[in-house]
């Protein structure tokens, strides 16, 4: 997919999950470690809408465009 840099006008943080764990293997703490920023572009890909008895879900799906680094 080529795009125009004109095109990235979303400014979007890219986030690393990081887990400390103890001595037996344990999870103490699961936070986020930010890698880098980027522009890019960010497009909706699918959605899908379910209003069922037991639940509403509501998912959007998105499809994000950056420049390789």
């Amino acid at each position: 997919m080529q795009v125009s840099m004109s095109e990235l006008r979303h400014r979007i943080t890219i986030l690393r999950p990081v887990t400390d764990t103890d001595d037996e293997g344990n999870i103490l703490v699961q936070t986020t470690q930010e890698v880098g920023k980027a522009w890019a572009l960010v497009l909706p890909f699918a959605a899908k809408i379910s209003d069922g008895y037991a639940e509403k879900v509501q998912e959007v799906d998105y499809r994000i465009v950056i420049r390789y680094r």
